[in-house]
């Protein structure tokens, strides 16, 4: 058995989704933000993040050609090491992602590919409370307007 200090930790990025109530022509994940698609965000924290060792990136099948040039290429992430097709529901994209995980993978970080905020000390407090207690979550308070 591996000591905490060998475990290896992966991040499944599920983006898989259409984003119809945006009710837009471009799905939510690939709008952009100061010039940067929404997915390239939430995939810079998780290549900067040293604690991430790979990345499993589920999109939608008919993106695979466009996320692979317009978001991987484009922006040079290294560490998105396989591009998954997702399936019809996100439990069965996750499940897909977490299919094509190495056998090296000890934690595994699952993120929503629409969620460009994230910041990498979440990742890292994520990884080391699941590294502890077997599971992690991470959650934001919720904003007194809803």
């Amino acid at each position: 058995m591996k000591g905490r200090r060998d475990l290896t930790a992966w991040a499944v990025i599920v983006a898989a989704g259409k984003g119809t109530r945006m009710n837009s022509t471009v799905n939510k994940q690939y709008m952009e933000i100061c010039g940067k698609p929404v997915l390239a965000w939430a995939l810079q924290a998780f290549e900067r993040c040293s604690a991430i060792e790979g990345v499993v990136l589920v999109v939608n099948p008919q993106d695979i050609v466009y996320c692979k040039a317009y978001v991987i290429d484009d922006f040079g992430f290294q560490k998105v090491k396989a591009l998954v097709a997702g399936g019809d529901t996100r439990q069965a994209s996750v499940y897909k992602g977490l299919q094509a995980l190495g056998e090296e993978c000890d934690i595994v970080a699952i993120h929503d590919g629409a969620r460009p905020f994230v910041k990498e000390k979440y990742i890292r407090e994520s990884i080391r409370a699941a590294a502890e207690r077997g599971a992690a979550c991470t959650a934001v308070p919720v904003q007194d307007t809803i």
